[in-house]
């Protein structure tokens, strides 16, 4: 057994350590050559890519693939959205006659073991139940959870608007 820096935040471990003990990371002596990177792209797609796909095509399962069984939604001047259920309902209703279509820029990615973090801007066009175009902008910051198959998803999120 030796001891090797943590990939993540640099502390001492042991090579058969299953989380450091300093930033929680699982498995820190692996040092698998993009597997950080690979994460941090895979949770940058999420709160843009992802979400705004899903916004357009108007797919409520692929908007709720994004989410955690137990996700909360912190939308401006409403109450706590919580859970899938409770998702789905009040995406219907927010979709109900209108259309929203999206772009987003992450600014900060950061990844804490099986946590992580995106924050960033977004902007778009909603479209009225009676056919008013509203240009809309704001900020985001999504916490995210490592799945067991390794995926990542939305566990909290929260915007708000310019």
């Amino acid at each position: 057994m030796a001891l090797l820096p943590c990939r993540e935040c640099g502390s001492q471990v042991s090579d058969a350590a299953a989380y450091c003990s300093g930033c929680g990371i699982r498995n820190p002596a692996d040092t698998t050559e993009g597997l950080l990177e690979a994460d941090r792209a895979a949770i940058a797609r999420l709160p843009v890519d992802d979400w705004c796909k899903a916004e357009k095509a108007r797919d409520i399962n692929a908007k709720l693939k994004l989410f955690t069984t137990d996700a909360v939604l912190m939308p401006p001047a409403e109450p706590n959205v919580i859970g899938q259920q409770a998702i789905h309902a009040w995406k219907e209703r927010i979709w109900d006659g209108t259309e929203y279509e999206c772009s987003g820029t992450v600014e900060e990615v950061q990844v804490f073991g099986d946590l992580g973090m995106v924050r960033g801007t977004f902007s778009g066009v909603f479209t009225t139940a009676s056919g008013e175009l509203q240009p809309i902008s704001g900020k985001f910051l999504d916490i995210v959870r490592r799945q067991a198959d390794g995926s990542w998803k939305i566990a909290r999120a929260i915007w708000n608007l310019n």
